[in-house]
């Protein structure tokens, strides 16, 4: 597998995560979330499709060696009509919009300095 740009998460709940990388998506889950089942999909910008498991209490996530890039396409455009986006055309432009919607609503939530100093001074991109 080559190295992602994007790592698409999809809740049980129809939410999207979005993530930089395999490393930053699985040190941000949890193992009761994944044992839960609460990731039903999770692709890469190329539609690899992403293996969720435990290693003890540890969220390992690897490559299935499967590609499914018309469900990929398909749940981001069904993602994108609930937040009143067009479909996607291009999946790392969409990720970017996505990632700096969040970086944006995160902002407004804490106070600047607290801010700048967890999330940087520009929101994350692929």
């Amino acid at each position: 597998m080559t190295p992602a740009r994007a790592i698409f998460v999809f809740t049980a709940d129809n939410d999207l995560l979005i993530f930089t990388g395999l490393d930053e998506a699985s040190s941000w889950m949890e193992a009761v979330d994944v044992d839960d089942g609460e990731y039903p999909a999770i692709y890469t910008d190329e539609g690899s499709v992403v293996k969720a498991s435990l290693n003890s209490e540890t969220v390992v996530l690897a490559d299935s060696g499967r590609r499914d890039l018309d469900d990929l396409s398909n749940r981001l455009a069904r993602y994108a009509e609930m937040v009143d986006l067009p479909a996607p055309t291009d999946r790392l432009a969409f990720a970017n919009t996505m990632l700096k919607r969040e970086w944006d609503r995160q902002r407004s939530r804490r106070p600047r300095w607290l801010f700048k100093r967890i999330y940087g001074e520009t929101p994350p991109f692929v």
